[in-house]
């Protein structure tokens, strides 16, 4: 397998990129909140025969470095720093999209923003509002930064909604977190502030504006996403559907490697007109 390895300067960040594959098709990847492009692995696995699978990391996040500036990035900044990888690996063609957790939150807002670039677009464990307990996980974390607890995080997040991912998984979450440094630190409570300020996306996102064919995965025993809020954002989103994945939580592959199957046949499967 090809694999191209590239760093690129946007402005005040330095992001480096993976391109996995060689086909003239593209999957670009979005991760969640804290989590690296290595996130991608099992998928890269899955996709990189038929794909070009792009993966990075977003400033703050991984081997990504804020290089001037403050910690705390806009939802704007960080929806264009997508638009600059994509344009980067993939020129200005349109490309298949798969995003996860808050980067789904980020993948509906840069197919909203370039409606013409997203032709597939997959958003996992996706809601259009924070819920009350991801407010609460928010809170209880940016309580352990000012506490100087940083290394407690990553404990947290597994016993409020990674309580179902692998036992090597959950020790990466750990270690991760406990030699987070301190600007890494300082852009997770901004980037948790980010979340707890955006409420309903859809008076920041006009998820009208997706035109590309869309598919929201969700586990059904996610702890911190609400039902009603997932039915309220695809009822915006014009050729939506919702795919509910029984005895799965918040992160979806990473607990049932089965749902990569589902993924693979939205990806791949035929085309099929939809009158406006």
């Amino acid at each position: 397998m090809k694999i191209v390895k590239g760093e690129m300067e946007e402005g005040r960040f330095r992001i480096p990129y993976r391109i996995y594959g060689e086909s003239k098709e593209s999957i670009v990847c979005i991760c969640g909140a804290q989590q690296t492009m290595t996130s991608w692995r099992s998928f890269v696995s899955r996709f990189s025969k038929e794909f070009s699978v792009v993966v990075f990391d977003q400033p703050g996040h991984g081997q990504a470095e804020i290089i001037d500036g403050p910690p705390h990035l806009t939802l704007n900044e960080q929806i264009e720093v997508i638009h600059k990888v994509v344009l980067k690996t993939n020129g200005n063609k349109p490309m298949r999209l798969a995003a996860a957790s808050w980067g789904s939150i980020l993948g509906a807002g840069y197919a909203a923003r370039y409606p013409h670039m997203v032709e597939k677009l997959i958003l996992g464990s996706f809601g259009g509002r924070p819920s009350k307990k991801m407010l609460e996980t928010i809170e209880k974390g940016q309580i352990m930064v000012r506490e100087n607890r940083g290394d407690e995080l990553g404990h947290l997040i597994i016993d409020t909604f990674g309580q179902r991912i692998s036992d090597l998984f959950k020790r990466t979450i750990i270690s991760q977190f406990k030699n987070m440094t301190g600007d890494k630190i300082s852009a997770f409570y901004a980037g948790a502030d980010l979340i707890k300020n955006v409420r309903d996306i859809s008076k920041r996102i006009d998820l009208s504006s997706i035109t590309a064919k869309t598919l929201i995965v969700n586990g059904m025993l996610d702890t911190i996403i609400n039902l009603d809020d997932i039915k309220f954002a695809s009822a915006q989103i014009f050729d939506c559907e919702i795919r509910m994945v029984p005895d799965a939580g918040h992160f979806l592959h990473h607990e049932k490697k089965e749902i990569l199957d589902i993924y693979h046949e939205f990806f791949t499967m035929k085309d099929v007109c939809v009158a406006r």
